[in-house]
Formats: structure tokens, sequence, C-alpha cells
């Protein structure tokens, strides 16, 4: 899954997040 536009990250919907780059406020998804 994906950040949600509230996360703000640029890569959105490109790329998948590392859980480290992913804030608190973001439950960093299974990769």
């Amino acid at each position: 899954p994906w950040a949600p536009p509230a996360y703000g990250a640029p890569q959105q919907g490109m790329a998948p997040m590392p859980p480290q780059q992913a804030p608190q406020g973001y439950a960093a998804a299974p990769y």
C-alpha cells in the first residue's frame, strides 16, 4: 500500500518507501 496524500511523499505511487523513511504517524508497510 502507498502512503496517503497527507504523508506528502514526493515518490508516492512511484516507488515503495522504506520503513526507515516512514514517520511515526505512518504505519510502515511490509515490503
